[in-house]
């Protein structure tokens, strides 16, 4: 993730995004062989809205970046850290973003060493698409690959990975965090959410 100073703004809200996005159904094939995850440590003073504002003027960025195809900008659960779902045509393509420099950088700005966690991507499947690029939707990584998750009420995307041990995963995208707790709550799974507000693709 390119680093962008945060900046405390007295008046600043923490508010989530209202627009709405129409969703469609949508056939999937993908190219996409590299997924990756990164956390940095979001500074204590920085609102959601504000982290949102400056993600916002990375679009040209990122939207430049080789063998980049996909992103969703990123926040864990409890909004202590900050990032990115990357979505590679390659691991080099990727490993090529993110260097040493990158780490370095992080560490620099944030007083810790940004976290970035790669997956093969074996199976990408898009059940709906949205307009726009300010969603607000949620993410989920799991373990597992449960049967019929397709049919799962609120589901985006369903994104089949392995990690760099070979383990099963998945990495799916909801209109909703409470539609994607449900799940797999019902399901006896354990998840590790994300918030997306943002995102972008390339045509």
């Amino acid at each position: 993730m390119t680093v962008f100073a945060l900046q405390a703004v007295a008046c600043a809200t923490d508010t989530s995004p209202s627009q709405t996005h129409a969703v469609q159904p949508t056939a999937d094939s993908t190219t996409f062989q590299t997924l990756v995850i990164t956390k940095v440590k979001k500074p204590w003073y920085a609102w959601r809205s504000l982290v949102v504002g400056k993600m916002k003027k990375s679009f040209p960025e990122y939207q430049a970046i080789d063998g980049l195809g996909e992103k969703f900008y990123s926040f864990t659960e409890n909004r202590k850290l900050f990032g990115g779902i990357y979505f590679w045509n390659t691991k080099a393509a990727a490993q090529a973003w993110f260097t040493e420099k990158w780490f370095e950088r992080t560490e620099k700005s944030y007083g810790q060493r940004g976290q970035v966690d790669y997956y093969e991507i074996e199976k990408m499947e898009t059940l709906k698409t949205t307009s726009g690029s300010e969603i607000t939707f949620w993410a989920a990584l799991s373990e597992g690959r449960p049967a019929q998750i397709q049919k799962a009420e609120g589901l985006i995307k369903i994104v089949s990975i392995k990690n760099e041990k070979g383990k099963a995963s998945l990495l799916t995208i909801w209109e909703t965090k409470e539609r994607a707790v449900s799940y797999f709550s019902n399901h006896k799974m354990e998840a590790e959410y994300f918030d997306t507000p943002l995102h972008i693709a390339k045509p």
